[in-house]
């Protein structure tokens, strides 16, 4: 299936102060877009988070959402 998506970063730390970035907006195809998250990894995800705050011991998840519904598709805990 082809639709539109937000493809999420999600930084978490223990104490519950959380951060989230968009990565990609777009129209993908799910299955290909799930296949493509499957490959990130967490060393990739930091690279992107711009706080030091969020550089060290948190918990990251990635989530694709649908743009029109903001459904959430496809979420990867790592």
């Amino acid at each position: 299936m082809t639709t539109g998506v937000y493809i999420w970063f999600r930084y978490t730390k223990p104490s519950g102060s959380s951060a989230s970035i968009i990565d990609q907006i777009g129209t993908i195809d799910t299955e290909r877009a799930k296949k493509v998250i499957d490959k990130i990894k967490a060393k990739d995800m930091l690279k992107k988070q711009s706080s030091r705050f969020f550089s060290h011991d948190v918990k990251l998840s990635i989530s694709m959402q649908d743009i029109k519904t903001a459904k959430t598709l496809y979420r990867r805990e790592l």
